[in-house]
Protein backbone atom coordinates (compact mmCIF):
# COMPACT_ATOMS: atom_id res chain seq x y z
CA UNK A 1 0.00 0.00 0.00
CA UNK A 2 2.90 2.73 0.77
CA UNK A 3 4.60 1.92 -2.25
CA UNK A 4 2.12 3.58 -4.67
CA UNK A 5 3.53 7.15 -5.13
CA UNK A 6 0.37 9.33 -4.41
CA UNK A 7 1.06 12.66 -6.02
CA UNK A 8 -0.43 15.04 -2.76
CA UNK A 9 -0.37 18.71 -3.59
CA UNK A 10 1.17 21.03 -0.64
CA UNK A 11 1.26 18.51 1.60
CA UNK A 12 4.40 19.53 3.34
CA UNK A 13 2.26 23.12 3.58
CA UNK A 14 -1.09 20.61 4.92
CA UNK A 15 0.85 18.91 7.24
CA UNK A 16 2.39 22.12 9.29
CA UNK A 17 -1.42 23.63 9.16
CA UNK A 18 -2.67 20.36 10.95
CA UNK A 19 0.34 20.05 13.13
CA UNK A 20 -0.12 23.93 14.54
CA UNK A 21 -4.00 22.84 14.33
CA UNK A 22 -3.84 20.17 16.84
CA UNK A 23 -1.72 21.91 18.91
CA UNK A 24 -4.24 24.64 18.81
CA UNK A 25 -6.96 21.98 19.91
CA UNK A 26 -4.88 21.33 23.05
CA UNK A 27 -4.31 24.68 24.17
CA UNK A 28 -8.03 25.45 23.98
CA UNK A 29 -8.05 22.90 26.74
CA UNK A 30 -5.87 23.26 28.57
CA UNK A 31 -7.25 27.24 29.02
CA UNK A 32 -10.68 25.66 29.54
CA UNK A 33 -9.79 23.42 32.47
CA UNK A 34 -6.87 25.57 33.45
CA UNK A 35 -9.22 28.26 34.26
CA UNK A 36 -11.82 26.61 35.85
CA UNK A 37 -14.47 27.21 32.88
CA UNK A 38 -15.62 23.31 33.26
CA UNK A 39 -17.17 23.65 36.52
CA UNK A 40 -21.38 23.87 36.68
CA UNK A 41 -22.93 24.17 40.30
CA UNK A 42 -24.81 21.28 39.41
CA UNK A 43 -28.48 20.55 38.56
CA UNK A 44 -29.71 20.87 41.94
CA UNK A 45 -29.09 24.47 42.05
CA UNK A 46 -30.53 25.86 39.01
CA UNK A 47 -33.02 28.42 39.07
CA UNK A 48 -34.80 27.28 36.45
CA UNK A 49 -35.21 30.53 34.71
CA UNK A 50 -34.02 31.26 30.68
CA UNK A 51 -31.25 33.66 29.77
CA UNK A 52 -32.39 35.37 26.74
CA UNK A 53 -29.62 34.27 23.65
CA UNK A 54 -26.79 36.74 23.76
CA UNK A 55 -23.16 37.06 25.57
CA UNK A 56 -25.38 36.92 29.11
CA UNK A 57 -26.01 33.30 28.24
CA UNK A 58 -22.24 32.03 28.41
CA UNK A 59 -22.25 34.43 31.82
CA UNK A 60 -21.12 31.81 35.04
CA UNK A 61 -23.61 32.94 38.06
CA UNK A 62 -22.34 35.51 40.40
CA UNK A 63 -21.30 34.01 43.96
CA UNK A 64 -24.02 33.12 45.68
CA UNK A 65 -26.61 33.19 42.92
CA UNK A 66 -28.22 30.60 41.22
CA UNK A 67 -26.89 29.23 37.85
CA UNK A 68 -29.52 29.72 34.73
CA UNK A 69 -30.50 26.24 32.78
CA UNK A 70 -28.46 27.91 30.19
CA UNK A 71 -25.52 28.70 31.83
CA UNK A 72 -25.15 24.39 32.47
CA UNK A 73 -26.50 23.80 29.39
CA UNK A 74 -23.49 25.76 27.71
CA UNK A 75 -20.70 23.84 30.18
CA UNK A 76 -22.41 20.68 29.61
CA UNK A 77 -22.35 20.87 25.76
CA UNK A 78 -18.82 22.07 26.21
CA UNK A 79 -17.25 19.31 28.85
CA UNK A 80 -18.62 16.68 25.91
CA UNK A 81 -15.88 17.94 23.60
CA UNK A 82 -12.16 17.13 25.04
CA UNK A 83 -12.72 13.79 23.78
CA UNK A 84 -13.91 13.55 20.61
CA UNK A 85 -11.80 17.24 19.70
CA UNK A 86 -8.49 14.78 21.10
CA UNK A 87 -9.63 12.08 18.74
CA UNK A 88 -9.31 14.54 16.20
CA UNK A 89 -6.46 15.91 16.65
CA UNK A 90 -4.76 12.95 16.97
CA UNK A 91 -6.12 12.21 13.86
CA UNK A 92 -4.99 15.21 11.94
CA UNK A 93 -1.09 14.60 13.51
CA UNK A 94 -1.50 11.18 12.38
CA UNK A 95 -2.54 12.60 8.83
CA UNK A 96 0.59 15.15 8.86
CA UNK A 97 3.01 12.71 8.82
CA UNK A 98 1.56 10.65 6.68
CA UNK A 99 1.54 13.57 4.61
CA UNK A 100 5.41 14.36 5.11
CA UNK A 101 6.34 10.94 4.75
CA UNK A 102 3.88 10.95 1.44
CA UNK A 103 2.40 7.48 1.97
CA UNK A 104 -0.64 6.26 0.64
CA UNK A 105 -2.35 5.59 4.04
CA UNK A 106 -2.74 9.83 4.42
CA UNK A 107 -5.61 9.51 1.38
CA UNK A 108 -8.75 7.99 3.67
CA UNK A 109 -7.14 9.82 7.02
CA UNK A 110 -7.51 13.33 4.72
CA UNK A 111 -11.31 12.46 4.14
CA UNK A 112 -11.52 11.20 7.98
CA UNK A 113 -9.66 14.24 9.28
CA UNK A 114 -11.86 16.42 7.19
CA UNK A 115 -15.06 15.04 8.69
CA UNK A 116 -14.56 15.36 11.97
CA UNK A 117 -13.15 18.90 11.46
CA UNK A 118 -16.51 19.89 9.51
CA UNK A 119 -18.91 18.13 12.27
CA UNK A 120 -17.18 20.21 14.79
CA UNK A 121 -17.86 23.38 12.79
CA UNK A 122 -21.51 22.06 11.99
CA UNK A 123 -22.09 21.78 15.95
CA UNK A 124 -20.27 25.05 16.88
CA UNK A 125 -21.64 27.05 14.31
CA UNK A 126 -25.32 25.31 14.90
CA UNK A 127 -25.31 25.93 18.61
CA UNK A 128 -23.83 29.50 18.81
CA UNK A 129 -26.25 31.28 16.06
CA UNK A 130 -28.99 30.01 18.68
CA UNK A 131 -28.04 30.84 21.82
CA UNK A 132 -26.43 34.60 20.57
CA UNK A 133 -22.81 33.41 20.91
CA UNK A 134 -22.22 35.57 17.48
CA UNK A 135 -23.86 38.87 18.85
CA UNK A 136 -21.28 40.47 21.01
CA UNK A 137 -17.85 41.16 18.88
CA UNK A 138 -16.52 43.64 21.35
CA UNK A 139 -16.17 40.40 23.16
CA UNK A 140 -13.12 38.04 23.00
CA UNK A 141 -14.56 35.42 22.92
CA UNK A 142 -16.85 36.10 20.41
CA UNK A 143 -13.69 36.18 17.80
CA UNK A 144 -12.68 32.83 19.21
CA UNK A 145 -16.36 31.17 18.49
CA UNK A 146 -16.01 32.48 14.83
CA UNK A 147 -11.90 31.60 14.57
CA UNK A 148 -12.99 27.75 15.59
CA UNK A 149 -16.18 27.55 13.13
CA UNK A 150 -14.36 29.25 10.12
CA UNK A 151 -11.04 27.53 10.72
CA UNK A 152 -12.98 23.97 11.12
CA UNK A 153 -14.96 24.51 7.89
CA UNK A 154 -12.75 25.50 5.83
CA UNK A 155 -9.41 23.50 6.58
CA UNK A 156 -12.11 20.69 6.33
CA UNK A 157 -12.92 21.67 2.75
CA UNK A 158 -8.45 21.98 2.04
CA UNK A 159 -8.14 18.52 3.00
CA UNK A 160 -11.41 17.58 1.11
CA UNK A 161 -9.69 19.39 -2.10
CA UNK A 162 -6.36 18.21 -1.32
CA UNK A 163 -7.34 14.38 -1.52
CA UNK A 164 -9.45 14.56 -4.46
CA UNK A 165 -6.66 16.16 -6.44
CA UNK A 166 -4.34 13.55 -5.12
CA UNK A 167 -7.22 10.96 -6.17
CA UNK A 168 -7.34 12.55 -9.91
CA UNK A 169 -3.70 12.87 -10.28
CA UNK A 170 -2.51 9.86 -8.80
CA UNK A 171 -5.02 7.25 -10.33
CA UNK A 172 -7.28 9.90 -12.78
CA UNK A 173 -11.18 8.83 -12.97
CA UNK A 174 -10.46 4.91 -12.48
CA UNK A 175 -12.25 3.37 -9.48
CA UNK A 176 -9.72 2.01 -7.20
CA UNK A 177 -11.21 -1.59 -6.52
CA UNK A 178 -13.09 -3.71 -8.82
CA UNK A 179 -17.07 -2.71 -9.76
CA UNK A 180 -18.80 -5.71 -7.27
CA UNK A 181 -16.81 -5.24 -3.84
CA UNK A 182 -16.44 -1.49 -5.03
CA UNK A 183 -20.71 -1.10 -4.45
CA UNK A 184 -21.24 -3.63 -1.59
CA UNK A 185 -18.24 -2.79 0.62
CA UNK A 186 -19.77 1.03 0.18
CA UNK A 187 -23.17 0.19 0.98
CA UNK A 188 -22.11 -1.92 4.00
CA UNK A 189 -20.23 1.12 4.88
CA UNK A 190 -23.24 3.74 4.49
CA UNK A 191 -25.74 1.83 6.19
CA UNK A 192 -23.28 1.55 9.42
CA UNK A 193 -23.11 4.73 9.67
CA UNK A 194 -26.51 5.73 9.03
CA UNK A 195 -27.99 3.39 11.48
CA UNK A 196 -25.42 4.95 13.84
CA UNK A 197 -26.54 8.61 13.18
CA UNK A 198 -30.13 7.49 13.23
CA UNK A 199 -30.01 5.97 16.79
CA UNK A 200 -28.31 8.93 18.27
CA UNK A 201 -30.57 11.45 16.90
CA UNK A 202 -33.65 9.17 18.44
CA UNK A 203 -32.17 8.80 21.41
CA UNK A 204 -31.68 12.56 21.71
CA UNK A 205 -35.37 13.13 20.67
CA UNK A 206 -36.28 10.99 23.63
CA UNK A 207 -34.09 12.59 25.90
CA UNK A 208 -36.17 16.22 25.21
CA UNK A 209 -39.03 14.75 26.00
CA UNK A 210 -41.39 17.16 27.80
CA UNK A 211 -42.56 14.94 30.39
CA UNK A 212 -38.93 15.20 31.67
CA UNK A 213 -39.27 18.61 32.75
CA UNK A 214 -36.27 20.58 33.33
CA UNK A 215 -34.00 17.96 32.43
CA UNK A 216 -35.43 17.72 28.93
CA UNK A 217 -35.26 21.47 28.76
CA UNK A 218 -31.19 21.21 29.63
CA UNK A 219 -30.75 18.50 26.81
CA UNK A 220 -33.11 20.50 24.85
CA UNK A 221 -30.34 23.73 24.33
CA UNK A 222 -28.34 21.46 22.19
CA UNK A 223 -30.13 19.15 20.97
CA UNK A 224 -30.46 21.45 17.17
CA UNK A 225 -27.01 21.65 17.06
CA UNK A 226 -27.02 17.50 16.51
CA UNK A 227 -30.06 17.91 14.06
CA UNK A 228 -28.09 20.23 11.83
CA UNK A 229 -24.61 17.57 12.20
CA UNK A 230 -27.06 14.67 11.11
CA UNK A 231 -28.74 16.62 8.25
CA UNK A 232 -24.63 17.08 6.93
CA UNK A 233 -23.78 13.61 7.48
CA UNK A 234 -27.28 12.69 5.40
CA UNK A 235 -25.96 15.04 2.49
CA UNK A 236 -22.66 13.75 2.87
CA UNK A 237 -23.93 9.83 2.48
CA UNK A 238 -26.09 10.88 -0.45
CA UNK A 239 -23.08 12.20 -2.65
CA UNK A 240 -21.23 8.93 -1.53
CA UNK A 241 -24.17 7.12 -2.59
CA UNK A 242 -24.50 8.63 -5.97
CA UNK A 243 -20.90 8.10 -6.55
CA UNK A 244 -20.76 4.41 -5.54
CA UNK A 245 -23.93 3.46 -8.29
CA UNK A 246 -21.29 5.79 -10.78
CA UNK A 247 -18.41 3.53 -9.82
CA UNK A 248 -16.40 6.77 -8.92
CA UNK A 249 -13.58 7.31 -6.64
CA UNK A 250 -15.40 9.79 -5.25
CA UNK A 251 -18.17 7.48 -3.60
CA UNK A 252 -16.03 6.19 -0.82
CA UNK A 253 -14.28 9.46 -0.43
CA UNK A 254 -17.70 11.06 0.42
CA UNK A 255 -18.33 7.58 2.58
CA UNK A 256 -15.15 8.68 4.42
CA UNK A 257 -15.94 12.27 5.38
CA UNK A 258 -19.37 10.53 6.59
CA UNK A 259 -17.64 8.84 8.78
CA UNK A 260 -15.43 11.20 10.08
CA UNK A 261 -18.64 12.93 10.72
CA UNK A 262 -20.23 10.37 12.71
CA UNK A 263 -17.41 8.91 14.57
CA UNK A 264 -16.66 12.57 15.78
CA UNK A 265 -20.49 12.88 17.26
CA UNK A 266 -20.59 9.45 18.76
CA UNK A 267 -17.89 10.04 20.84
CA UNK A 268 -19.67 13.09 22.01
CA UNK A 269 -22.77 10.95 22.68
CA UNK A 270 -20.52 8.67 24.74
CA UNK A 271 -18.72 11.04 26.69
CA UNK A 272 -21.96 13.11 27.17
CA UNK A 273 -23.54 9.75 28.86
CA UNK A 274 -20.61 9.05 31.04
CA UNK A 275 -19.46 12.71 32.08
CA UNK A 276 -23.66 13.38 33.13
CA UNK A 277 -25.14 10.62 34.94
CA UNK A 278 -27.32 12.27 37.23
CA UNK A 279 -28.78 13.72 33.49
CA UNK A 280 -28.85 10.69 31.38
CA UNK A 281 -30.30 7.96 34.55
CA UNK A 282 -33.04 10.32 34.59
CA UNK A 283 -34.07 10.79 31.23
CA UNK A 284 -33.13 6.88 30.71
CA UNK A 285 -30.24 7.89 28.02
CA UNK A 286 -28.31 4.43 28.50
CA UNK A 287 -24.62 4.07 27.50
CA UNK A 288 -25.74 1.09 25.19
CA UNK A 289 -26.55 2.90 22.00
CA UNK A 290 -23.66 5.44 21.24
CA UNK A 291 -20.90 2.67 22.16
CA UNK A 292 -22.48 0.50 19.55
CA UNK A 293 -22.73 3.38 17.59
CA UNK A 294 -19.39 4.15 18.21
CA UNK A 295 -18.51 0.65 17.04
CA UNK A 296 -20.61 0.59 13.91
CA UNK A 297 -18.49 4.01 12.93
CA UNK A 298 -15.01 2.02 13.55
CA UNK A 299 -16.63 -0.25 11.28
CA UNK A 300 -17.45 1.69 8.35
CA UNK A 301 -14.32 3.38 8.70
CA UNK A 302 -12.10 0.24 8.19
CA UNK A 303 -14.13 -1.07 5.29
CA UNK A 304 -14.12 2.89 3.77
CA UNK A 305 -10.03 2.96 4.39
CA UNK A 306 -9.80 -0.45 2.58
CA UNK A 307 -12.04 0.20 -0.43
CA UNK A 308 -10.07 3.27 -1.01
CA UNK A 309 -6.95 1.89 -0.87
CA UNK A 310 -7.03 -1.39 -2.61
CA UNK A 311 -5.44 -1.38 -5.81
CA UNK A 312 -7.50 -1.69 -9.21
CA UNK A 313 -6.34 -4.68 -10.89
CA UNK A 314 -7.23 -3.51 -14.32
CA UNK A 315 -7.11 0.33 -13.87
CA UNK A 316 -3.78 2.29 -14.80
CA UNK A 317 -0.38 1.91 -12.86
CA UNK A 318 -0.44 5.14 -10.48
CA UNK A 319 1.61 7.92 -12.14
CA UNK A 320 4.97 8.48 -11.14
CA UNK A 321 6.33 11.83 -9.77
Amino acid sequence: MNSVPVLYPFRRTMAIVLVLTALGVGVFWLLWFGTGMHRHPGLGNLDGTLAPPGPAYYDAPAAGEAATLEHVAFVVFENSFPAPDGVMALAMALTAVLLWQHRLAALPMLYLAAGMLWSLAALDTSYHLQHGGFVDWSAPETWSRAFISVHAAALGGLLILQAAVAQFRTWGTAPPVPRRSFRSRGVVAQVLILAATLAAHLTFLRAVDPSHGLLGSLVMQFNAAFEIAHILTFLTLGMGFVGLLRVQGSGWSWVLVAAGLALFEMIIHLAFVILNPEITESIGIGAIIPAVGLLMVLAALATSCVGLTQPHPGSAEPLQG
